[in-house]
Formats: structure tokens, C-alpha cells, sequence
């Protein structure tokens, strides 16, 4: 009971001294900034529905449903650690009933899981930060990686967080001189993402500067991490070896992917494999496309590099420990300058590895933000971080999503992208082979402060090249493109005003209509703002023309939106009303006709029309014409007659034309009551052929829905209304 007191007495003290500490606040604040964005947010917020990889992750983790399981059943291109995660949270979330689909429990269940990893990252970043700094900026290490913006994003979506939790916690142990456990943190590293083995040079590094002892202990952290890979393979092994080999297989002939060879080699986006080919280890390897890169060269030229690098940092180490030996402040400046040459070279590795791999991941800049947070906690440091992130934001959602992964641009972004990463090698380069007061390293911070000036140049160049690439696909994306068309075509906007049905419809077309100030939309979602006569009266004769453009795709009060369109055509004269795209666009001329422009022609045509009076607008025949025709009838109507208005020049070739029913074909001739008069209105656009010297004559007539016109009682087809002549 003693001993339980004392252990319990002790833990208490620890935790009263922890709470005590700047990063238990850290840690508080983080810790309810991820749980809950985990719970209230979504990966690619408005852009995207969810991550890039959510909805696989999901389909993972869901097989187990069925009672298949990674490893066992079915291959993945992870290593076992995250499937099996994914396995877990889905077990966990059907624990509870679905929340519209199960995936809000899925993820809240997956990504759960995963904040205590990146928890620990503030803490070993926090430490790391330590051997490098004093205690004020490693605490401001930890508090700039706490508040960014891409760690939390990449918790919402990716598991990169557990990998970059291994690899920092190899580093510390590997810097803390404990070989074991830190072969320990890569062999589990490597169950997480193979290329956590990278952090393994460190040892190197660190190790075999030393004398004999030490070579034992990179014996050990080697031993130590190649059991921790066995014993995590081993399950895999013995159930289904055909599994570990075809994920192996996958990782091997994995094509390239949004980097330079890629682009070289033509290859935009990289598709992954059904979740059903994966039962199948047949389909693991990806075919072996012929690549235009050399990749022997290439490797061969990073291998030499970087072992020169290696070799030179190994020697600077070694120097570092060859002065004279001296304690205290001496001592101490040593061990810094030692642990800032190993995680300055463990950043290049990775840096390395990301301008030599066949493909590029953005969150993978999640290792290079943990070390600028490390090695460089101030404002210059920010700034490096802040232009990681809007690459990374940049790249996705934005390229991949929003932009569809537009060839041309994507090859803008590699191309700045990979510059910046490379400006970050030879930073970080700088970080291994000078001293902090040294006057390079002040050279090494100046060349970097300019360089950022450059990235940040061209990030703004590549943020306002995205704009006009946005708007021309959704332009050409959008199914009343048609109808945007054929305004710009027929119309101009000193001449028009532009009504759209839905509110909706206008704020997406409206920006494709540049100079079009008087647009406007329907609102019919309430009492409040339903247009009534008078609004739309007022609104359709501010200019001599008027385009109504409704949307067939959308059924929500289409009725109300196309009794507009009647009342429209009652009120003023339909010059047509034809398809474009998924709009049905009507094009009315507003100005009224002058009563003392009528034709009095009392026409009588066969079956009981008459044709009483046709007053125009206007005597002026440059502008807009509006038709205003009386009718009546002394019998019912066989069948529904189209009206004609014609201009027709003297060989009798028709010039313009309105052909339609009365009423904007709202009120046919077959339902027409007996003696009652019809107001029919009917408008006509003059092209520019009309406008030229010449006499033009205006004719009006029927037809019948066979063609054949209708005869007057004098014998003609068709009336002539007025000459037309223009010197």
C-alpha cells in the first residue's frame, strides 16, 4: 500500500509539474483545436466534398464488414500500420448508429485516433527544438507548430502525422544516444510509410564518428529496428505472404505523380486501383510504362551528391568533437551545433527524397514545416512555413479540385514548387555546414530572404493566373453556356436587360456576361421577395430589349417561373423563344407600339380569321420593331396557325423574320372564343442587312402547322404592311 501511495504521490508531482509548463497550455490548446475541428470540419471545406483520400480510407476500414481484412484478404499499397488503424476506427464507429452515412463516425473515429500522434509531434518537436535552441524558442517551436494550418489540415485527411510522430521520434532518441529504441520508432516508422527509413542516416551520422562503442550502437539500432519490421510483418507472413509480396510489388512499379518526370513522361494524375482489383495480387503492379527519364542517372547522380554531403557533414561532426576538449558553455555549444548539423541533414534526406521521388504527395511538406519549426522559430521561418502552406493549398484543393488538374497549370506549380523545395535544400544545407553567428550563415539567411521574395512573386502570379483559368472551365462546364452564347451573340448591353428565373443561375452566369450591368433574377422564395407585375413591368422597359432566360434544369417552382414568361409575352412582344443548353431563352422587345402608327386593314382570311388592325412602335426601322396585331374570329379554329412577319427585300428573299404562335405561344388559335378580340404582339430584331440602301417590304400572314399558308378572301397568302426604303 506504501508503494502505491509513493508511485501515485510521484505521478501527481509530475503532472502538478507538467501543468506548470508552457507546453501543457500547448498541448490543451492544440488538443481542442484538432478533437474539434475533427468533429465540425471536412477536409477541403467549400471546395471539396472530402479529402482526396476519405472516402478510400472509409472503403478500407469498411471491408472488415464483410470480414475482410488488409494483409489478409486483400493488398494495399500502405504498409499494415494505417490499414489496420482504418480496420479499428470502423470497428469503433459502428458502435454507434450512422449519422446521414457512417462516415461522420468513421472519420471522427480515424482522425481521433490520430491527434495523439500529432500531439506527441508538438512534444518531440518541442525537445527537438531543444538541442538546437534555448528553452524561450523551443517553446516557440512547439507553439508554431501547434497553430499552423497544414499539420491540422493533414490530420483531417491524411495520416502523415503518424509518420512524421516516428521519424522525430527516432531522431530524438537517435540525438539522446538510445540506438534501441530508436530502431525501434523506424521499424515502426517503416510499417507507416516505408520512407520514415530515411531517418536512419542521422545514425550514421552520429555514430560513426564515434569510436568502437559506437559502431555497436548502430548495430543495435539496427538490429533493433529490423526485428520491430519482422515481428510487424510476421502476422502477414505466415496468413498470406502473397499479400506482403504484391504490396511490395505496388510500392516498386508505382507510377509517377504531379512531379517533373511525371509531367515529362505526360502523366497528370495518378488513379489508384479499385478497392474491388485489390483481392486480386495480379493486379498489384502497375503496368511498366516507358519512362523518357533516364532513372539510373538520375539516381545515380542524387547517390553521389548526397554522399558527398553526408561524408562532408560526417566530417564537420567529427571536427566539432576534435577541439580541445572543454566543459561547460563550450561543451554545451558543441552538443548544439552537433544536433543542428544532424537535423539539418535529416531535413536535406527528406528534401532529397522528395526531388527524387517519381511522385509528389502535398501534404509530404508536413516533415519539411516540423523542420523549419526546429531550426528556425522566428519570422523568418514563418515565412518559409507560410509559402509551404499556400503551396500546399495551391496544389490542393485548388489545382487538383478546382482547376481539374489543368495540365498547363499543374506544370507552372511543379515547376515553383519544386524551385522552393530546392531553395529549402541549400537553407537547410547552410543549417549543417556553418554556425549561427557565423557571417555565412548570415549570407545563408539573406540569400533565403530573397528567395522568399521570389516564391512569394510567384505564388501571387500563380493565385491570379488561377482566376481566368477557373472561370473558362466552369464556363465550359456549365450547361447554360449555350445561353450565355447566344446572348453575347444576339444582343448588346446598352440595348438589354437580362431577367433570369433563379437567383442561383444569375450569380453563376453573371460574371461570364462582362459589361451587362443590368441583370437581375426572379426570387420566389417567399412573400417578401416575390417580383410582382409592376417590378417586372419596371424592370423589362428600362431598354428597348429584354431577354427572359429559364432554367429547365431546375424543377423547384418552375411553374411560377414560367407564368413570368407568359405574362411576358402578354405585356410585350416576343421576338422568339428557343433552347440553349438546359435554358429556354426568350427575347422580347419592351418599347410600346404608338396607336398612331396603326394599319386599319380589316383582312378576312379563310376558315372565319380576321385580321383587324397592326400597330408598330415605331416609324424609325433601325430600331427594335414591336408587332401589335388585333384578331378575331367568327368560327372556332381547326388547328393552332403560326403567325408571320416578314422583311423581304426585292428579289423576295426574306431578310428578318418572326414566325411564332399568338401570344408568344401562349394563346393558340385553336382555343380562341368566338368574336372576342385577341391582342397579339410579336417583335423583330432588324439585322444589319436591312439597315443597308434598299426597299424592303413587310409582310404578315398565317400558316398552318402542314406549312401551307392561309388564304385571304382576295386571294393572297400574305398582307403587305408598309415599304421599306432606306437611301
Amino acid at each position: 500500500m506504501t508503494r502505491i501511495t509513493h508511485s501515485a504521490s510521484r505521478i501527481t508531482h509530475y503532472v502538478s509539474r507538467f501543468t506548470q509548463h508552457d507546453l501543457a497550455m500547448i498541448i490543451l490548446a492544440m488538443l481542442m483545436m484538432r478533437l474539434l475541428s475533427v468533429v465540425t470540419l471536412r477536409v477541403g471545406g467549400y471546395i471539396a466534398e472530402t479529402g482526396p483520400d476519405s472516402a478510400y480510407h472509409f472503403q478500407l476500414g469498411r471491408l472488415a464488414a464483410g470480414g475482410a481484412y488488409p494483409f489478409v484478404n486483400y493488398w494495399v499499397e500502405y504498409p499494415p500500420f494505417f490499414p489496420w488503424l482504418s480496420v479499428l476506427a470502423y470497428k469503433l464507429s459502428a458502435l454507434l448508429p450512422s449519422w446521414v452515412d457512417q462516415r461522420f463516425w468513421f472519420n471522427l473515429a480515424l482522425h481521433g485516433l490520430i491527434i495523439p500522434f500529432d500531439i506527441a509531434n508538438v512534444v518531440l518537436i518541442y525537445q527537438l527544438s531543444k538541442h538546437v535552441n534555448a528553452e524561450g524558442l523551443a517553446i516557440k517551436s512547439a507553439w508554431l507548430y501547434a497553430i499552423l494550418f497544414v499539420p491540422l489540415f493533414v490530420v483531417l485527411g491524411w495520416f502523415e502525422s503518424i509518420a512524421l510522430c516516428f521519424t522525430l521520434l527516432a531522431l530524438w532518441v537517435i540525438l539522446s544516444d538510445q540506438p534501441i529504441p530508436a530502431g525501434i520508432a523506424i521499424g515502426l516508422g517503416i510499417l507507416v510509410k516505408p520512407y520514415v527509413a530515411l531517418i536512419g542516416v542521422v545514425a550514421l551520422l552520429i555514430y560513426l564518428r564515434k569510436d568502437k562503442r559506437a559502431l555497436i550502437q548502430l548495430v543495435k539500432l539496427i538490429v533493433a529496428g529490423a526485428v520491430t519490421l519482422l515481428l510487424g510483418l510476421l502476422p502477414f507472413l505466415i496468413a498470406a505472404p502473397q499479400m506482403v509480396v504484391a504490396h511490395l510489388d505496388t510500392l516498386l512499379t508505382l507510377p509517377g505523380w504531379s512531379s517533373p518526370y511525371a509531367l515529362i513522361d505526360g502523366v497528370i494524375k495518378h488513379v489508384d486501383p479499385k478497392v474491388a482489383d485489390r483481392f486480386d495480387v495480379a493486379l498489384a503492379a502497375s503496368p511498366l510504362v516507358p519512362s523518357r527519364i533516364p532513372w539510373g542517372l538520375v539516381t545515380a547522380a542524387f547517390g553521389v551528391i548526397y554522399l558527398v554531403i553526408l561524408w562532408r557533414a560526417m566530417k564537420r561532426v567529427s571536427s566539432l568533437h576534435s577541439a580541445p576538449a572543454q566543459t561547460g558553455h563550450r561543451a554545451d555549444a558543441v552538443g548544439r551545433a552537433e544536433a543542428r548539423t544532424a537535423i539539418g541533414l535529416a531535413a536535406l534526406t527528406f528534401i532529397f527524397y522528395l526531388l527524387w521521388s517519381k511522385g509528389f504527395s502535398p501534404q509530404w511538406v508536413l516533415y519539411l514545416i516540423a523542420f523549419l519549426c526546429i531550426l528556425l522559430p522566428n519570422f523568418l521561418g514563418t515565412v518559409l512555413i507560410a509559402l509551404l502552406e499556400a503551396l500546399f493549398v495551391l496544389e490542393w484543393p485548388i489545382t487538383f479540385i478546382l482547376l481539374n488538374a489543368e495540365a498547363s497549370y499543374l506544370t507552372a506549380l511543379v515547376v515553383v514548387r519544386t524551385a522552393y523545395i530546392f531553395g529549402l535544400a541549400l537553407f537547410f544545407g547552410a543549417t549543417i555546414f556553418t554556425d549561427d553567428a557565423s557571417p555565412r550563415w548570415e549570407t545563408a539567411k539573406c540569400w533565403t530572404k530573397l528567395g522568399s521574395i521570389a516564391a512569394v512573386l510567384s505564388m501571387i502570379v500563380l493565385a491570379i493566373a488561377a482566376l481566368p483559368l477557373y472561370a473558362a472551365q466552369r464556363y465550359q462546364a456549365d450547361p447554360m453556356r449555350q445561353a450565355v452564347e447566344l446572348l453575347k451573340d444576339r444582343s448588346t448591353p446598352d440595348r438589354a436587360n437580362i431577367l433570369f428565373d433563379r437567383v442561383d443561375t444569375a450569380e453563376r452566369l453573371a460574371p461570364f456576361l462582362p459589361g451587362w450591368s443590368s441583370i437581375a433574377a426572379l426570387q420566389l422564395g417567399g412573400a417578401a421577395d416575390i417580383w410582382d407585375a409592376q417590378r417586372i413591368q419596371s424592370y423589362s422597359t428600362e431598354k428597348p430589349e429584354l431577354w427572359y432566360v429559364l432554367d429547365f434544369g431546375a424543377d423547384q417552382k418552375k411553374d411560377q417561373r414560367e407564368a413570368i414568361d407568359r405574362t411576358l409575352s402578354q405585356s410585350l412582344c416576343k421576338v422568339s423563344r428557343e433552347f440553349a443548353g438546359s435554358a429556354q431563352v426568350s427575347h422580347f422587345v419592351t418599347t410600346p407600339v404608338a396607336r398612331d402608327n396603326d394599319w386599319p386593314l380589316r383582312i378576312q382570311f379563310e376558315n372565319g380569321l380576321h385580321l383587324d388592325r397592326v400597330s408598330v412602335n415605331r416609324s424609325d426601322w433601325g430600331e427594335p420593331i414591336c408587332f401589335e396585331i388585333q384578331w378575331h374570329t367568327t368560327r372556332p379554329l381547326p388547328v393552332d396557325y403560326t403567325v408571320f412577319i416578314h422583311i423581304v427585300d426585292q428579289n423576295g428573299q426574306i431578310v428578318a423574320q418572326n414566325d411564332s404562335q399568338p401570344g408568344g405561344g401562349y394563346a393558340p388559335m385553336s382555343q380562341w372564343s368566338i368574336g372576342e378580340p385577341i391582342i397579339d404582339r410579336h417583335g423583330l430584331i432588324l439585322p444589319p442587312s436591312v439597315l443597308a440602301p434598299g426597299e424592303y417590304d413587310i409582310i404578315i400572314g398565317v400558316y398552318g402547322p402542314d406549312g401551307v399558308r392561309l388564304h385571304a378572301t382576295d386571294g393572297s397568302d400574305s398582307i403587305l404592311l408598309s415599304r421599306i426604303v432606306r437611301q
